[in-house]
């Protein structure tokens, strides 16, 4: 199941197509459920220029939608490495014997973003401006 915010959940703006917080919520006995966390064209900037980070756009969304998440369970959170300018996957640090190394070029549109965490995940930061040839 998947579900996606079709406004901003920081202003409730109409969403812009990228950058979204892709977060998976882990059930004891159920399936995991997907989350898309649409942001509007200026906190998406915002996002992708490091002015807000994932971590602030997650708990504010967990904040206003608890009582919608938890239910009587302990909530569970895993934001997922997505690129900041296409929403594309960038792997699954997780998976990774070592650290994640603190840029990632997308594969998909040659963008770097710099890796940090949310929620004790790997997760993009930023959008770097900065290219090596």
């Amino acid at each position: 199941m998947e579900k996606t915010d079709p406004a901003c959940v920081l202003c409730a703006d109409p969403a812009a197509s990228a950058p979204r917080i892709f977060i998976r919520q882990e059930h004891d006995l159920d399936a995991p459920v997907a989350h898309q966390l649409c942001l509007c064209h200026r906190h998406g900037e915002e996002l992708r220029d490091g002015v807000i980070t994932p971590q602030q756009i997650i708990y504010t969304w967990a904040t206003h939608a608890h009582h919608a998440l938890c239910g009587n369970e302990r909530l569970v959170l895993r934001p997922e490495l997505r690129c900041l300018s296409c929403n594309a996957s960038l792997g699954d640090a997780d998976d990774a014997p070592a650290p994640p190394a603190p840029e990632i070029r997308c594969s998909k549109c040659g963008i770097a973003n710099e890796i940090g965490s949310a929620l004790g995940h790997p997760v993009a930061v930023r959008v770097l401006v900065r290219f090596s040839p």
